[in-house]
C-alpha cells in the first residue's frame, strides 16, 4: 500500500469510473486498474462492487477511504512542511521566553543567532510561566526558553542547563563577608516576585528549605525594582545570577554566602509535542545549548573565621 496507490483508489470514487478517474489523473485505464488491481492484492479483500450502475465502495473500501483521506492529507502537510523548514534563510522566529531568562539570557542568544541566520525576524514575548505555556498552546509562540519547568503535559521540555540563585542585599549588609546559616535571616525582608513567575516559585521553594515559611516578605513586580530596593538597603532577595550579576561586580550589591546555598534552578527549552522544529528553531536550540552554562561567575562572599551572633 503506498500514498500513489490510495490517491488512484480516492480518484475513482470521486470520479465514478475507472475511465473517468483515468481521465482526471491524465494517466490510461490499464494504469488506473493496476493501482487498483495492487491495493486489492496488497490488502487482501476487494474494495468495489461492480455493476451496472457503476462503482461503489465495498464495508471495506468505505473503511479505507476514511482512512486514505488522512493519509493523503497527511502527506500533503508533510510536504510542505518539510519545504518550509528548509527555507529557513527567511521568515519570522517567534520566541517566548520567562522574564528572567528572556531579559538576561536571551539577549545574547539572539545576537549570536541573527549573526547566523541574518534575514530571519524574530519576535520575543516575555512573560511569567503562565503566559508563555498559554502562548505556546496557542501558537502564538513556537518555541520558548524557561525557567524551571512548565506545568503542561503537551509540552516537551529539554533541559539546557542549571542556573545559580544568590541571596542578594544591598553594600554594607550586617551579614556580608561571613559564612551564615538560615536562622540567622530570620529577622529580614525577603523581596519576592509576582506571583505565576519561575522567580517567585524557586524563592518560596528555597524559604521552605531553609525553614524560613514564616519570614517576612514584600512582593516586587521585577527583578529591576528588587535590585533598586536592594541598592537602597530594603531587604533581602534570592535573584538568579545573571540577574544580579553586573551589580555585584560593580559592589552595588552584596552576596550573602548561607549554607546550605540555595538549590540551583533548570533552564529549559519547550514546544508543543505536536510541533515539528524547523531548522531555524533547532538552530536557536543548539546555540541555546552552548551559551546557557557560559553564565559569567560570580565569586562567593569571602568567609571569615567566625559568624555574628544570630539577632533571631
Amino acid at each position: 500500500m503506498n500514498i500513489r496507490r490510495l490517491q488512484v483508489f480516492l480518484e475513482i470514487l470521486e470520479a465514478g469510473s475507472l475511465s473517468a478517474a483515468a481521465r482526471r489523473l491524465r494517466v490510461s485505464q490499464p494504469t488506473v486498474s493496476q493501482h487498483l488491481r495492487q491495493l486489492e492484492e496488497d490488502l487482501d479483500t476487494e474494495l468495489l462492487h461492480r455493476g451496472p450502475g457503476g462503482l461503489r465502495p465495498t464495508d471495506a473500501g468505505t473503511v479505507l477511504a476514511g482512512y486514505a483521506r488522512d493519509l493523503v492529507r497527511l502527506t500533503a502537510e508533510a510536504r510542505e512542511a518539510t519545504r518550509a523548514a528548509g527555507r529557513a534563510d527567511s521568515g519570522v522566529l517567534s520566541v517566548g521566553a520567562t522574564t528572567t531568562v528572556g531579559s538576561y539570557l536571551v539577549p545574547p542568544l539572539l545576537q549570536a543567532f541573527r549573526r547566523r541566520f541574518p534575514q530571519v525576524a524574530v519576535d520575543l514575548h516575555i512573560g511569567n510561566q503562565e503566559d508563555i505555556a498559554r502562548r505556546l498552546l496557542s501558537g502564538s509562540c513556537s518555541i520558548a526558553l524557561v525557567a524551571g519547568r512548565l506545568r503542561e503535559d503537551r509540552l516537551v521540555q529539554l533541559p539546557l542547563s542549571q542556573e545559580e540563585l544568590v541571596l542578594a542585599a544591598g553594600r554594607g549588609h550586617r551579614l556580608h563577608g561571613h559564612r551564615i546559616t538560615p536562622a540567622q535571616l530570620a529577622g529580614e525582608v525577603f523581596l519576592l516576585r509576582e506571583a505565576g513567575s519561575s522567580d517567585r516559585r524557586a524563592q518560596e521553594e528555597t524559604l521552605a528549605l531553609w525553614g524560613l515559611q514564616q519570614a517576612r516578605t514584600a512582593q516586587v513586580g521585577s527583578a529591576e525594582a528588587i535590585k533598586r530596593l536592594l541598592e537602597t538597603g530594603h531587604g533581602v532577595a534570592l535573584l538568579s545570577r545573571p540577574a544580579v550579576h553586573r551589580e555585584l561586580a560593580g559592589a552595588e550589591l552584596t552576596r550573602l554566602d548561607v549554607h546550605p546555598a540555595p538549590p540551583r534552578r533548570l533552564i529549559s527549552a519547550a514546544y508543543r509535542a505536536d510541533h515539528a522544529l524547523t531548522v531555524t528553531e533547532r538552530a536557536l536550540l543548539a546555540l541555546a545549548r552552548e551559551a546557557a552554562p557560559a553564565t559569567p561567575a560570580t565569586p562567593a562572599s569571602p568567609s571569615a573565621p567566625a559568624s555574628p551572633r544570630s539577632d533571631s
